[in-house]
């Protein structure tokens, strides 16, 4: 999916149409997405490997895991971002990592300009079930210690349940309207419902929307360990994940991001989107 990068002016349309029937509603396109995921870092990168029968199941390696019945996760290989600075990047949470990754590589899948005649109509909605357990945990850890003022700035910057949307609206530099959403699993498409519907209100011509989620955590771990729902496949990590098969026995954690860019369909015909 690319398109023709052009700069373009979003204008909006005073008034709306009195008839609400379907066709009379303001169509929303997608233009552009990113990603963050197991199996690779662009659309192209997963459908191959699925294509291939590829899993993205492992081992657990961001921590120790021997002692849970579970030790297997879909981890995504995290690495610096080339496009920020390395201090930066290291100072934001994982789930941030992923929802900016996937977000910057949806808007330049898009061929999206962003500009201060344009950033106001642009919506950012984004979808995370929790904040970032690991800052959590050492924010905790902090706390007990009596490092009051350390366990502050580690839970004020990092532990926000909204870090994923705000953060991409900032670095985006946007003004328009953001949401974070909790909805668990679908969290990712009901954001995407909510954009397309800010777009069809006329509250925003353009919007970024998507989910990202960071749940490989000795915290998370032990949580779902509890209720038994976790595959233990740990001799066979690539079939653990069998959803409606016979052999069944739990589902696997699993981590990244997902952005797509919705436009109001006559800006991206100006502007020559594909």
């Amino acid at each position: 999916m690319t398109a023709r990068p052009t700069e373009i002016v979003y204008t909006r349309t005073e008034g709306q149409p009195s008839d609400t029937s379907e066709a009379s509603r303001p169509r929303v396109v997608i233009t552009g997405a990113g990603v963050v995921h197991a199996l690779g870092r662009t659309p192209a990168e997963i459908w191959d490997a699925m294509a291939a029968g590829r899993s993205g199941v492992g081992p657990i390696t961001r921590f120790d895991a021997s002692k849970f019945a579970t030790r297997i996760a879909a981890e995504v290989r995290d690495k610096a971002d080339a496009r920020f600075k390395p201090e930066y990047w290291h100072a934001l949470d994982r789930r941030s990592r992923f929802a900016i990754s996937a977000a910057l590589s949806a808007v330049q899948d898009a061929g999206l300009t962003l500009s201060a005649q344009n950033r106001a109509q642009v919506a950012v909605v984004m979808a995370s079930e929790r904040a970032d357990e690991d800052r959590l945990l050492d924010g905790a850890r902090r706390l007990v210690a009596g490092d009051i003022a350390g366990a502050a700035e580690t839970l004020a910057s990092n532990a926000r349940p909204h870090a994923a949307a705000e953060r991409v609206a900032s670095l985006l530099g946007t003004t328009g309207p953001v949401l974070q959403l909790e909805n668990r699993a679908p969290g990712g498409l009901a954001a995407i419902i909510e954009a397309a519907a800010i777009i069809r209100r006329g509250d925003a011509l353009v919007a970024v929307a998507g989910g990202a989620e960071a749940p490989v955590t000795s915290l998370s771990l032990a949580a779902f360990e509890g209720t038994g729902s976790l595959s233990t496949r740990n001799d066979a990590p690539h079939e653990a994940s069998r959803p409606l098969d016979l052999d069944r026995d739990g589902f696997v954690l699993a981590e990244g991001a997902a952005v797509v860019v919705l436009e109001r369909l006559e800006v991206a015909v100006a502007r020559g989107a594909h």
